[in-house]
């Protein structure tokens, strides 16, 4: 979702170097929503190779629920987007500088997200050690009992 959102506040900052160049306002709104349409199809497209990639699945929701999550955030930054690039014939500095900051916001939400995931990936390898090291203490003692029988 952020990643959509993203994508979509870039094609703002497209629309506004477009317009700076020289290029017709309205035309570059027109364009704007044709790229922030084809975001949503990128988006919806990932969405489903990742989900065919899998073999399960522990979300507690449907493929089309997901779908319509998905859907529904891209509108909603598409709308977003699409109240600064309707100033693209005002104040293009204001315009870049807040979908900018709006970008940051992202970037920053995204680190988080990452650095979330490294720590749960290096959990995993410590519970993953552990385990393995118990397995041989189990072994260990059961090797022991096993040649105390024997004697």
């Amino acid at each position: 979702q952020l990643q959509c959102s993203a994508e979509i506040y870039n094609i703002v900052i497209t629309s506004c170097m477009e317009v700076q160049e020289g290029a017709a306002p309205k035309d570059v709104l027109q364009v704007f929503l044709e790229r922030a349409e084809e975001v949503q199809q990128w988006s919806l497209e990932s969405l489903r190779v990742r989900a065919a990639a899998r073999d399960t699945s522990t979300l507690r929701a449907s493929q089309q629920e997901l779908e319509a999550l998905v859907a529904n955030c891209c509108s909603t930054a598409r709308s977003e987007a699409l109240q600064l690039a309707n100033d693209l014939e005002g104040n293009l500095e204001e315009t870049l500088s807040s979908t900018k900051k709006v970008i940051a916001n992202f970037q920053e939400e995204l680190d988080s997200i990452s650095t979330m995931k490294e720590a749960n990936v290096e959990t995993m390898i410590q519970l993953d050690e552990e385990l393995q090291s118990l397995r041989r203490q189990e072994l260990l003692c059961l090797r022991a009992m096993l040649n105390a029988s024997i004697a």
